[in-house]
């Protein structure tokens, strides 16, 4: 099963899946990670009671944060979800790769662009979910070196804005000199760096 609490600063996370708490999205979302986990990737999803409260923010923030991707699972209920679309205005802001799954069909037009943009992944036939799985697969391991440094510097540069920009959290020696030829390497990405990031 995925992890139940919040990843900590060490943990490496594929993917955050954000999705509407409602018992058939529940069970696509139990059944995909256990998928996800036994191809060895590392997913955080929030199972808690959520409450639109300060330490709610707080700890969907940091798991969206340590997470390489954002993966959508779009439903009726995900799309007038709005827990779900605080959860996705985190990752758009974080730049992450935003990872469109399609549970259950809605109208494009009912979504955000952030999630009508990216190429959908659909798992809406449930007699074949052999072939969806694997692009969902090739989807959060292409790039990996690139987006495992960004989310990195995305943790980087949250702790040294926590403190008050305190000049003992900046990068130096061989960590700034990597995180510089990442930086200037930035053209060749989809998920460009973040003004924290820059900053």
């Amino acid at each position: 099963m995925p992890q139940a609490e919040p990843p900590s600063e060490s943990d490496r996370l594929d993917a955050f899946i954000s999705y509407a708490r409602r018992p058939h999205d529940r069970e696509f979302v139990d059944w995909l990670s256990g998928e996800l986990k036994q191809q060895g990737k590392q997913i955080w999803l929030d199972r808690s009671n959520i409450e639109p409260a300060a330490d709610w923010r707080a700890r969907i923030a940091k798991g969206i944060e340590q997470a390489n991707a954002f993966i959508f699972i779009i439903s009726p209920d995900s799309a007038s979800s709005q827990e779900c679309a605080n959860e996705l205005e985190i990752a758009v802001a974080d730049h992450k790769r935003i990872i469109p799954v399609v549970f259950r069909l809605v109208l494009e037009n009912s979504l955000p662009s952030a999630l009508t943009t990216p190429n959908w992944i659909s798992f809406d036939d449930a007699a074949d979910r052999a072939q969806p799985l694997e692009r969902l697969i090739e989807a959060l391991e292409s790039d990996l070196e690139w987006r495992d440094l960004s989310t990195r510097l995305v943790v980087r540069a949250r702790e040294w804005l926590d403190s008050g920009k305190d000049r003992s959290f900046l990068l130096r020696g061989s960590d700034l000199r990597a995180a510089e030829r990442w930086y200037d390497e930035k053209e060749g990405h989809k998920e460009q760096p973040t003004d924290k990031q820059y900053q």
